[in-house]
């Protein structure tokens, strides 16, 4: 998984992905600099569930 963070980070402009609600993927995101936030989404037997939207800028976000 860390290599996935390190691959992203040399991206040029935003990306956007979507990972566990886990202490070491909030620990990657911040290591790398990304920003993230939990969101609520459904899996396939529709039960709601909490996972992380990470990318460069999620200031997009808030307007939501």
């Amino acid at each position: 998984m860390s290599s996935l963070f390190s691959q992203v980070e040399k991206t040029q402009g935003d990306f956007l992905m979507t990972y566990d609600n886990a202490d070491e993927v909030k620990q990657l995101a911040k290591k790398h600099c990304f920003e993230y936030q939990t969101i609520s989404m459904m899996n396939t037997h529709h039960a709601t569930i909490r996972e992380l939207i990470i990318g460069s800028d999620l200031s997009w976000l808030e307007n939501q």
